[in-house]
């Protein structure tokens, strides 16, 4: 687990980075997906503030590639 003020962690750590599988929760989004060396990399599941929600591909740190964005009306 990884705790900032910013935000909590939950998942694969790697030399202090958030590196594998997990999930990011802050005070405004969440994330559940693959990270590479704390970059939110290949499949995941974002929650926007929002709450249009985002399931695809991501490349460090963002929505990329292949992927469904739901709007929240």
């Amino acid at each position: 687990m990884i705790r900032t003020k910013d935000y909590i962690y939950f998942g694969g750590i790697y030399n202090n980075m958030k590196h594998g599988y997990g999930v990011m929760i802050n005070k405004n989004t969440l994330y559940e997906g693959s990270y590479s060396l704390n970059h939110k990399m290949g499949k995941g599941y974002t929650i926007f503030p929002n709450q249009s929600t985002y399931y695809g591909d991501f490349t460090n740190d963002k929505p990329h590639g292949h992927g469904l964005l739901n709007f929240n009306k």
